[in-house]
C-alpha cells in the first residue's frame, strides 16, 4: 500500500495510523531479515517545523512505550528521521528553544538533518541533497510523512477560480472583515466569508490593516484628477508617489532606486511605462478601475500573511460568529427586510453591520517535544521549557474544549494511555 503520506487533515492521520500498524505487524513475521525490518521500520518526516516535530515526538514517545511490550521483535529496528531545510528544526520559534528541541531529540535517538532537501520521493526511499555542498544522497523510508508547506485544498482553488481571483495566492483573499473578494458579478457582495487555511489574511497596511485593494475604486477617483474614466502615465505616478509614502507594499512596483533617490521616485520614464504596460490588458494606455485594482492587488501581495495556525483560525472564527449573530439580530430588528433575503447585504447594497475590521493578537506558541516535555513562547521574549510547560500545555488545551463533554473524553483519553498504553487497534 501507499506508505507516503501528508499530515493535514484528520483522514491523512488516520492513514499514517494503519500504515505504521501494518508495517509493525509486518516486521514481526518470521523469515523478515533484519535489513528488511530496519528499511520498512524507518519514519522520514520532511519538515522541522511545529507539525514535524510534534509528530515525531507522539511516534517516538509511541515507539519507546508502546512497542516494546507490543512488538518485542522489532523494538530496536525502528528509527525516526527529520529533514529540514533550514539550519534548525522550530526556525520560527526562539533560537533558545530550537536548541533545546534539537538536544533533547539528539538524547531520544531522533535523527534530525539540517540544510537539506527532499528532490525526489521514491516508493521505499527519498532523495536528499546537502544545501550547501549539493551532494545528494538516498534514504530508506518505510513511512514518509511531509509536513511541509502550505498548499491549498482542491476546493478552495476552484472558489478562487469561481470569484475570479488569481490562483497563484495561497489562499481565497478576503478584506479586513474576512469576507472573500469577488470580480464575479454573480455572487453577491459580501455573501462569503472565509477563515483558516482557506483565507489570505494580510498583516499590516495602514489603519485597521486596510489592504489597497479594499480602498482601490476610491484611489482610482483620486488618481483620475481629469475624470476621463481612466488613470493615465502621469496620473498614475502621482499616485504611486503619494502611495509609497504611506503604504510600503506600494514600493513593490516600484523599480529598485539607487540609495541616495528618494524611497518614492520612480527611476526613469521607461521603468514607469514597463508598469503600465504590465496591468493595462487593453492597451489603451491608460488603466481602467478593474486593471488598476489589478495593480494594487499585486502589492497587497507582497504583504505579511497571519501565520496558518488553529490559533489564528480560532480567533477568526469567534470574530465571524460575533459579527453573524450582530446581522442576524440586526436583520431581526428591521423590518423592512424580506424573510427572503439570503446575502449579508441591506436594499442599498450596503453591508449590514460591517463591524470593526479583524485583528489577530498573538498570545504565545506552544510546541510537544514528547516524554512529557514542551516548550512555550510568549511574546515579550519569554520562553518556558520542560515539564512545567507540558503540564501547561495540558491546561490550555483542556480550557479550548468547547464542552464538558469533550473536557471529559479528552481527559478521559489521556487517562487510558497512561495507564493501558495507545491503542493500536484497526477500525
Amino acid at each position: 500500500g501507499n506508505t507516503r503520506f501528508f499530515l493535514k487533515e484528520i483522514d491523512d492521520a488516520l492513514k499514517v495510523r494503519a500504515s505504521i500498524a501494518d508495517l509493525l505487524e509486518t516486521a514481526s513475521l518470521p523469515g523478515v531479515c533484519d535489513d528488511e525490518k530496519r528499511n520498512m521500520l524507518s519514519i522520514l518526516v520532511v519538515g522541522g517545523g511545529p507539525t514535524g516535530v510534534e509528530f515525531a515526538a507522539e511516534v517516538h514517545d509511541f515507539l519507546k512505550e508502546d512497542v516494546p511490550k507490543l512488538y518485542p521483535s522489532v523494538k530496536d529496528f525502528v528509527s525516526i528521521t527529520i529533514i529540514q531545510s533550514a539550519d534548525h528544526i522550530l526556525n520560527t520559534y526562539d533560537a533558545r528553544i530550537s536548541k533545546y528541541a534539537a538536544e533533547k531529540f539528539a538524547r531520544d535517538g531522533i535523527d534530525v538533518i539540517t540544510g537539506a532537501r527532499v528532490l525526489e520521493v521514491k516508493k521505499n526511499s527519498v532523495v536528499v541533497m546537502d544545501k550547501r555542498s549539493k551532494k545528494k544522497t538516498e534514504k530508506s523510508s518505510g513511512v514518509c510523512i511531509w509536513s511541509t508547506g502550505l498548499g491549498k485544498h482542491p476546493f478552495t482553488a476552484h472558489l478562487q477560480t469561481q470569484v475570479g481571483q488569481n490562483l497563484r495566492r495561497r489562499a481565497l483573499s478576503v478584506d479586513s472583515r474576512l469576507r472573500v473578494r469577488s470580480d464575479d458579478e454573480t455572487v453577491p457582495a459580501n455573501s462569503m466569508y472565509a477563515i483558516g487555511d482557506c483565507a489570505d489574511v494580510k498583516s499590516g497596511g495602514e489603519g485597521g490593516d486596510l489592504e489597497l485593494v479594499d480602498r482601490a475604486t476610491a484611489l482610482f477617483k483620486e488618481a483620475d484628477v481629469d475624470k476621463s474614466g481612466g488613470v493615465d502615465k502621469a496620473e498614475f505616478e502621482v499616485i504611486l508617489k503619494k502611495l509609497a509614502l504611506r503604504y510600503p507594499q506600494i514600493k513593490t512596483l516600484l523599480p529598485i532606486a539607487s540609495e541616495a533617490a528618494s524611497s518614492s521616485s520612480i527611476k526613469g520614464d521607461s521603468h514607469l511605462q514597463d508598469i503600465m504596460d504590465k496591468f493595462d490588458d487593453s492597451k489603451t494606455g491608460t488603466l481602467s478601475l478593474k486593471e488598476f485594482t489589478k495593480a494594487m492587488a499585486e502589492a497587497d501581495s507582497r504583504l505579511t500573511s497571519h501565520p496558518a495556525t488553529a490559533q489564528v483560525a480560532n480567533q477568526q472564527g469567534e470574530y465571524i460568529a460575533k459579527t453573524l449573530n450582530a446581522v442576524a439580530l440586526e436583520r431581526k430588528n428591521k423590518t423592512s427586510q424580506t424573510s427572503q433575503e439570503s446575502s449579508l447585504t441591506s436594499d442599498d447594497g450596503k453591508a449590514l453591520h460591517p463591524g470593526k475590521p479583524f485583528k489577530y493578537t498573538h498570545l504565545g506558541s506552544f510546541a510537544t517535544l514528547g516524554s512529557e516535555q514542551a516548550v512555550m513562547e510568549l511574546p515579550g521574549d519569554f520562553i518556558s521549557t520542560g515539564f512545567g510547560t507540558m503540564m501547561l500545555w495540558y491546561g490550555v488545551y483542556m480550557s479550548n474544549c468547547v464542552s464538558w463533554r469533550n473536557k471529559f473524553l479528552v481527559a478521559g483519553d489521556w487517562f487510558k494511555k497512561i495507564v493501558w498504553g495507545r491503542d493500536t487497534s484497526r477500525f
